[in-house]
């Protein structure tokens, strides 16, 4: 399980990345003047699906890791990286605490902050068309409604929708997001997500893949114990992860398409509350009537499938294994 946030992301303007939304552009950006910057890499083992192994890229840098897995996590390491076995936590409040007295000199020259900017998405004539809605701009809605105004629980499933977020998604409070990128399974979150509006009394969403919701899922879990757990279904009508990896990966097409699935009947049979949203508009409502009556509630959010998700980057290090 990751938990995305350790600095404040809203504030902290020269926080590069997280897993997932660390791309090589910025790797690029960042080995090209080696003076300017120095890496700090927390917590993550830095695995395939987390890092594509852009560390290997800062023998050059200052590079420093800090985790209690540090044994675990050289041989992922260049040999320059200087290695805290160390809880983040701890680590973290030494630090400040040995600044607090300290006077930190801005740089002369202020250098552009290289994060990955959100990108406010909205789709024109989409806000009261029956059309598919862009992933992004359901990012961006969940962003506004759901953290910024009510600060919930938020857990991503396997597939693209954890693309969709890990990249896009920013939070001011820690352990407020969760995904799996090791061997979570689709529907991982179609289930967990109930435990997590359980433990913490709070609206918990989930974004959810529709090939991952057809799977396996604990609606009626929540409706029988009440709890604030809320589905919003990324409704594609297609395992489009591999749908479009297969295509960048020039590979042989598989059956990858399903019939279209009613997500919001599908809830209410279920004793939820169901919603469907086939624009921002209607997305937006129906968010925020479902935190307001704190039920248990399945969104159908009918998507665009051609969106390509931020997965360049992963695709070409698994190009490079096959190549390999």
């Amino acid at each position: 399980m990751k938990i995305k946030i350790v600095l404040d992301l809203v504030e902290f303007i020269e926080f590069l990345g997280v897993d997932l939304a660390f791309s090589k552009e910025i790797a690029k950006q960042i080995t090209g003047d080696s003076s300017r910057y120095v890496v700090v890499i927390m917590g993550t083992r830095l695995g395939e699906f987390s890092s594509f192994y852009l560390q290997k890229n800062f023998s050059n840098i200052d590079l420093f890791y800090i985790g209690l897995e540090a044994d675990k996590v050289r041989n992922n390491l260049p040999s320059n990286a200087i290695v805290f076995k160390s809880d983040i936590q701890c680590f973290t409040e030494t630090l400040l605490s040995a600044l607090q007295n300290k006077v930190i000199h801005k740089p002369a020259v202020q250098y552009p902050a290289l994060m990955v900017e959100f990108v406010d998405y909205i789709i024109k004539d989409n806000n009261d068309s029956d059309k598919v809605i862009h992933p992004l701009a359901v990012m961006n809605i969940i962003q506004h409604v759901s953290i910024n105004k009510n600060n919930c629980y938020i857990a991503a499933d396997a597939g693209n929708s954890f693309c969709w977020a890990s990249n896009y998604l920013t939070f001011s409070q820690s352990g407020r997001y969760r995904l799996g990128t090791a061997f979570a399974a689709m529907g991982h979150y179609a289930c967990g997500l109930v435990g997590i509006a359980a433990g913490f009394k709070e609206c918990a969403i989930g974004i959810i893949g529709d090939g991952a919701m057809l799977m396996t899922n604990e609606v009626s879990t929540a409706v029988h114990y009440h709890l604030p757990a809320m589905w919003l279904v990324m409704n594609d009508s297609s395992y489009n992860m591999c749908r479009q990896g297969l295509e960048m990966l020039n590979s042989d097409p598989l059956d990858c398409d399903r019939p279209v699935t009613d997500f919001a009947l599908f809830g209410r049979a279920l004793g939820a509350d169901g919603y469907q949203a086939n624009n921002s508009r209607q997305l937006e409502d129906a968010i925020v009537e479902a935190i307001k009556n704190r039920n248990p509630a399945v969104i159908d959010v009918r998507i665009d499938k051609n969106a390509v998700p931020p997965l360049k980057d992963r695709h070409e290090t698994i190009k490079g294994f096959i190549n390999d």
